[in-house]
């Protein structure tokens, strides 16, 4: 399945909590998302999250060819607006338990 390691720090700590896995099946984007966990600031840490995970793809772009972090984080940044306006595929999925 092609899994990831869970962070250094995160590994053995019992504070640790995963928020989401996501994966590419059949080319489109399957996810698990930890939802409910932010109180009354749920959207908000969202996307204080969002932000951060594209600013460590553009980290590490940077650290693996030597792009411009600054401008890799431009380009997902425009990529991500341009497929809030107009998705390429809807979201779909449901909740369930564990």
């Amino acid at each position: 399945m092609n899994e990831l390691a869970p962070p250094p720090k995160a590994k053995d700590n019992p504070t640790a909590v995963e928020l989401v896995r996501a994966w590419i099946v059949d080319n489109g984007l399957q996810c698990s998302l930890n939802i409910g966990g932010f109180g009354e600031h749920e959207l908000t840490t969202w996307g204080i999250l969002l932000s951060d995970v594209a600013r460590h793809v553009a980290n590490a772009h940077q650290q693996l060819n030597g792009s411009d972090a600054s401008q890799n984080l431009k380009t997902i940044a425009v990529h991500f607006n341009q497929e809030i306006e107009a998705p390429t595929a809807p979201a779909t999925g449901e909740i369930s338990e564990k």
